[in-house]
């Protein structure tokens, strides 16, 4: 906890990337760089990570193309372009909520160390479990309260960043790529964060509030709130529930310190009161007010969406909204449902799910428990994952629940191996539930793996083109490993103690087929995303559009262009796949690679067609909402 009483200001812990006060330089060659000065430009590369044939392949398309280069290079310029500022009253809300110690939300960090709980008087006349329990215990309030260390340096720190920049009336992010094309702030100080850093951003270049920007930001407060599930129901209900809350949002627009116990139980606590200051000032000065708060329109699965898209498959698009229908469909919520249906036949069956599955229905299968599960199979996740994501967003919250005294007991046991058994219980139960939702991206996921295994085979890489014309190159070298004994003296005890690690060693010149298999679904529907993201950039653009706030499939400007936002992304969205057929070009592009012997044996097949008529993004009112 001493770095915590630190001077912050110290060199060392200064971010070596940090926002601009000036417009970052534009990219128009592979290493030119967003900085200024030429040290810091020499180590920022338009593509992090590149492998040496995705290097010359851009370098390739950069030189051959027009004055603002190709159509990736041209979209992330127009996202650095965007000039934003500090929202200084969230900066005020979070350094007050932090320094109070007010618990915020459940990704806003604690900087209060939990006690060690005492040892029990009667610890001799313990048996051996109970005493072990004890140090389980002990050992999971240390790990928490060393994430409690780091955590107050990193907060320190961002709370420094923030003061320092509301010192100017706008300053930008540079930007630039992965190897799949998705597209990032390079500084770390960024909004693409948890809640309470994202809030803390808003646009410089405000627009004067209209009518229909109005009925936009209702609309998002309703979102962020997500007071009684109103982001589920349909935009005319969203935007009345604002209105009919209106006082209360207002007050606590206007004093976030005596409206914390009503606003910190929004959906997006800190970003929900951004909106709320928002929409005061709106009350306040109606079409006078210049509105800085960006206003998302987030997609629904986005990876559904894309395989959806590239079938053409009616049942799935429904699901995903690229179908019209007077109130959103919920696809996490139908999961939910059919898991538990799915639990209460176990429930009643004997057998040793039994009691997981009571479990599981005592606390309830809600769509947030299943949500990261759902959105994650599009990405090729597995069971396996499915529990790992379901211990850190249900058991481990728990778990710190139970040590800061908050509940009694954990309601999925009182050990690891207890709450891990009942995560990975639902996540089979997860897995066969998603399976029979969806069943688009089960097809299109065996493609991709299957042609990505025939390229491993014959030691060779991953390589498409996404419909941006950004290439792509998915490399998953084998690495011969070395082990290495190492020999460390303990001060404490005076003990030689002797240990070992494995090390990597240089890549050999062979694929990696196992990590190459499982990456390349995942890997390649983000460059559809990221495709998506860019090409609705630049129709924004040719709309009069300057100003954007992005996170991959969430889309934001200013409230009064969030009509144009709307219209764009579904067109761009169309746009993509019209006449285009994502698993045609990947299979194209694999034959070029493959060997005659590896395209005579390459059993694949391109997903069946269904009849979706993609123009029906277009007429959907919660595709992207």
């Amino acid at each position: 906890m001493a770095l915590a009483n630190m001077d912050h200001k110290a060199s060392w812990l200064e971010p070596m990337f940090a926002p601009m006060i000036v417009p970052p330089t534009k990219w128009t060659k592979f290493d030119s760089g967003c900085y200024r000065d030429p040290m810091l430009a020499a180590q920022v590369p338009l593509v992090r990570m590149a492998t040496h044939s995705q290097r010359k392949a851009i370098e390739h398309d950069i030189a051959k193309a027009g004055l603002d280069g190709p159509e990736y290079m041209e979209a992330v310029n127009a996202i650095q372009e965007t000039p934003l500022r500090m929202n200084t009253y969230i900066v005020s809300a979070v350094s007050w909520a932090w320094n109070s110690g007010t618990a915020v939300g459940d990704s806003f960090p604690s900087k209060t160390p939990m006690e060690k709980p005492a040892v029990p008087q009667d610890w001799d006349s313990l048996d051996d479990r109970e005493k072990k329990g004890y140090s389980l215990k002990c050992r999971e309030v240390n790990e928490n309260n060393r994430d409690i260390g780091s955590q107050t340096v990193v907060m320190t720190q961002d709370l420094e960043s923030a003061n320092e920049l509301m010192q100017f009336e706008k300053f930008y992010l540079p930007w630039n790529l992965d190897f799949r094309g998705r597209c990032y702030p390079v500084p770390p100080f960024n909004y693409h964060r948890d809640d309470h850093f994202k809030a803390m951003f808003e646009l410089s270049n405000t627009t004067a509030m209209t009518p229909d920007g109005a009925s936009w930001l209702a609309i998002h407060l309703a979102n962020l709130g997500d007071f009684d599930r109103v982001s589920k129901k349909s935009f005319e209900e969203r935007e009345r529930w604002t209105h009919e809350n209106s006082d209360w949002i207002v007050a606590v627009g206007k004093d976030f310190k005596s409206t914390v116990d009503r606003w910190k139980e929004a959906d997006k606590p800190f970003q929900f009161l951004a909106a709320c200051h928002a929409w005061a000032q709106w009350k306040e000065h109606g079409l006078l007010y210049h509105c800085a708060i960006p206003t998302a329109l987030d997609g629904s699965n986005s990876g559904c969406q894309h395989y959806s898209a590239a079938s053409l498959d009616e049942k799935d698009g429904a699901l995903v909204n690229l179908t019209p229908t007077e109130s959103p469909q919920d696809i996490y919520q139908t999961v939910a449902d059919l898991v538990t249906a799915k639990a209460k036949v176990i429930a009643m069956l004997t057998g040793d799910d039994q009691e997981h599955a009571k479990a599981w229905i005592d606390y309830g299968i809600t769509r947030k428990v299943c949500k990261r599960n759902t959105m994650t199979y599009a990405y090729s996740s597995g069971v396996y994952g499915f529990g790992e994501q379901l211990v850190a967003d249900v058991m481990t919250p728990l778990g710190k629940s139970v040590l800061k005294g908050e509940i009694t007991r954990h309601p999925f046991g009182d050990t690891t191996v207890q709450t891990n058994a009942a995560a990975k219980f639902l996540a089979k139960i997860n897995m066969e539930a998603i399976r029979e939702v969806i069943s688009s991206a089960a097809a299109g996921m065996e493609f991709f793996k299957t042609i990505a295994g025939a390229l491993a085979h014959e030691g060779k890489p991953v390589r498409w083109t996404t419909p941006t014309g950004f290439v792509v190159v998915q490399k998953y070298s084998d690495y011969d490993m070395k082990k290495v004994k190492l020999y460390l003296h303990d001060r404490k005890t005076h003990v030689d103690k002797r240990t070992q690690v494995t090390v990597r060693e240089l890549p050999k010149s062979s694929i990696n087929k196992r990590k190459s298999k499982a990456g390349i679904a995942p890997n390649f529907i983000h460059s559809m995303d990221s495709a998506h993201l860019m090409k609705t950039v630049l129709l924004c653009k040719a709309n009069g559009v300057d100003d954007f706030f992005l996170i991959h499939d969430s889309f934001a400007s200013t409230p009064s262009n969030t009509d144009l936002v709307y219209g764009a992304v579904r067109a761009a969205f169309v746009e993509m796949y019209d006449g285009f057929c994502m698993y045609e070009k990947f299979l194209d592009e694999a034959n070029q690679q493959l060997s005659t012997q590896g395209r005579d044996a390459l059993e694949v097949k391109i997903p069946e067609k269904g009849n979706l008529d993609l123009d029906m993004v277009l007429e959907s009112e919660y595709c992207f909402a």
